[in-house]
């Protein structure tokens, strides 16, 4: 699940089919910018235009690399509790019991449930997409 973080640390969810402008306002920019960044006119890159955008554009782009990003859905099979991590930028660790025992619900896939210790995780197909 993508999110997008406000300068005061919250993480905000990006929720479909607004995540551009969820992710525009929350960062200050411009409505339209980033969707301008990705789905450029390539005669831009052509263009004398560009070298002057481009310091610009990528000064957009890296504070919005740098505020973005994506939530996996954990549990610690240690107390059970669910969570939602970001790999790339938090610790692997829970929030309730402190262990470093998280794993993301497609890591589980295969193993034995941690709660029963029975049966294993599977993955069922809904057809719903999110």
């Amino acid at each position: 699940m993508a999110y997008v973080e406000s300068y005061e640390g919250e993480r905000i969810i990006l929720t479909h089919p607004l995540e551009d402008s969820i992710r525009e306002r929350v960062l200050n920019i411009p409505r339209g910018t980033l969707r301008s960044l990705w789905f450029e006119n390539t005669k831009w890159w052509w263009s004398k235009k560009r070298k002057d955008d481009f310091k610009k554009k990528k000064s957009i782009s890296e504070a919005a690399h740098s505020r973005c990003g994506f939530l996996s859905d954990c549990i610690c099979v240690e107390c059970m509790k669910i969570q939602r991590i970001d790999f790339k930028k938090d610790k692997r660790e829970c929030s309730q019991c402190s262990s470093i025992n998280v794993k993301s619900i497609t890591e589980l896939l295969g193993d034995v449930c941690p709660k029963c210790k029975q049966g294993h995780i599977v993955e069922i197909e809904t057809g719903i997409w999110s």
